[in-house]
């Protein structure tokens, strides 16, 4: 079974089919799990049987969403850790973010229906 190569910092716009808010949460589903390989980061989809890599910036984001945080606390953390401008992190977050929702690797959950509110 092949790999899919997502990427760690992909190319602004690729979030055609999601809007983000700094203020929703990704989480990570029970069918997803991981493992480190090699200085990379496996992703398995446990229902569908395929697997994917994740380079160390998009294994970074993907701990950082497994810890329960905002988007906008990632975002700000990329920001902080990588020395870029807010505008380039987002980009970037959004185009991993959307990747990963396409591969049923995370969940956004918007903040307008939390039940918690934050």
């Amino acid at each position: 079974m092949p790999a899919t190569r997502l990427p760690g910092e992909g190319p602004p716009g690729r979030d055609e089919d999601h809007e983000f808010d700094p203020h929703d949460r990704a989480t990570i589903p029970s069918h997803a799990k991981s493992a480190e390989a090699g200085g990379d980061l496996v992703l398995l989809h446990l229902e569908r049987g395929t697997y994917y890599t994740l380079n160390p910036t998009g294994a970074w984001i993907w701990r950082l969403a497994g810890e329960g945080r905002s988007l906008g606390d990632i975002c700000s953390a990329l920001v902080a850790r990588f020395a870029v401008d807010e505008d380039r992190a987002w980009r970037d977050l959004r185009a991993i973010l959307h990747d990963l929702v396409r591969e049923d690797l995370v969940v956004i959950e918007a903040a307008h229906q939390r039940a918690d509110g934050r």
